[in-house]
């Protein structure tokens, strides 16, 4: 992809380039080189750190919808960063999208994309694993909150990994889902990532810690020790808010990643989960007519506490009587728990998906 420096950043840009950290050399990134384990064990998240917890967190943050950016210029799916996670501590936004690969920087890769700056310095994609934000979501968007060469816990591949976010995205449209190509190799050792080969499934977890910034970045290289030591820190902090429920002010309870051909009311009937209970656990994620769903996109199912799973789907000729007859239930249930029928019954449809429990839910 083609990026453009932000002049946003450009004192910050400065600051960092002031005193830099000697070094850490890492061996030249080839696919399938022999040395990217050890590579990777300098900036891979330590072993006690819940990688499968954290990534499902991720999945299901999908309350609090912040901005929408392209996966790939040319018809790329659409990527929404949340910011559930503002509410922890540490707070995060996270997103999930592809990894396109950056060659920006001091040693470029040879792609006609290359520039050879990014947007805080020149950093050595080589040797810097660091990850890309959207131009125009900093400052604005973000709310100023993520800063210039910010942590990043990326997880790929079922492992986790630490970057600093060393270059914006400033292409027409702007896209998200990119690393440095020290960072795609590392992700995929095994799918020939290169200048212009990078992983394009919507899989890969970006964990932005934007009030988090690792000493020892220069203009070039990054001290990569102090980058894992502030990721370990953070992470495990990260992890402790999550288990004791101080996640969000409301959790999901079940998620789902939408597939090829899946339409809500679909999602709803396979997954027992009410029509208005999907779209009352998605606002700001799906619109009113559910016309856009993605593949890929998470979704949540159902809130902690709100979460009911005993459904009836309608058929033609059902009535609110009738269900709730079959259900064994009294019609005043049925109606508070699916408020968005109306109180004469009038509005059901065929393949309307009720909720049809004895137990009474106060969305």
């Amino acid at each position: 992809m083609m990026m453009k420096a932000s002049f946003v950043f450009l004192a910050l840009s400065m600051a960092a380039s002031v005193s830099a950290a000697p070094a850490q050399d890492l061996p030249t990134v080839h696919p399938m080189n022999s040395t990217i384990a050890k590579r990777a064990a300098a900036f891979q998240a330590a072993s006690d750190i819940d990688v499968a917890q954290i990534l499902a967190a991720v999945k299901a943050a999908t309350k609090d919808p912040l901005a929408q950016f392209l996966s790939d210029a040319e018809g790329g799916q659409k990527v929404t960063i949340f910011g559930d996670f503002m509410v922890n501590n540490p707070k995060a936004m996270s997103f999930i999208a592809d990894m396109d690969v950056d060659c920006d920087g001091s040693a470029t890769c040879g792609s006609s994309t290359d520039q050879s700056a990014t947007a805080f310095g020149d950093l050595n994609a080589m040797k810097v694993p660091f990850y890309v934000i959207p131009e125009t979501f900093l400052g604005t968007k973000d709310s100023g909150f993520v800063k210039a060469n910010s942590l990043g816990a990326i997880i790929c591949g079922g492992k986790m990994f630490y970057a600093i976010m060393g270059d914006t995205n400033g292409s027409n449209p702007q896209v998200i889902g990119e690393g440095s190509i020290l960072l795609a190799q590392t992700c995929f050792p095994n799918d020939n990532i290169g200048p212009d080969n990078g992983h394009d499934p919507l899989d890969v977890a970006y964990i932005v810690f934007g009030d988090k910034v690792p000493s020892g970045v220069g203009k070039e290289t990054i001290d990569i020790q102090a980058l894992k030591t502030l990721g370990d820190t953070t992470l495990r902090a990260f992890q402790t808010s999550l288990s004791s429920g101080t996640q969000s002010q409301s959790q999901c309870a079940r998620s789902y990643t939408v597939r090829s051909e899946d339409f809500c009311d679909g999602i709803s009937a396979a997954q027992h989960t009410s029509t208005f209970q999907l779209a009352n656990a998605n606002q700001g994620v799906i619109n009113a007519d559910c016309s856009n769903l993605a593949v890929g996109m998470p979704l949540c199912l159902g809130d902690v506490g709100k979460d009911c799973s005993t459904v009836t789907v309608v058929k033609s000729g059902d009535s609110c009587a009738t269900i709730a007859d079959k259900a064994g239930i009294p019609l005043n249930t049925l109606l508070h728990n699916n408020p968005n029928v109306d109180a004469g019954c009038s509005n059901i449809y065929p393949g309307e998906v009720l909720c049809t429990s004895g137990q009474l839910f106060n969305y």
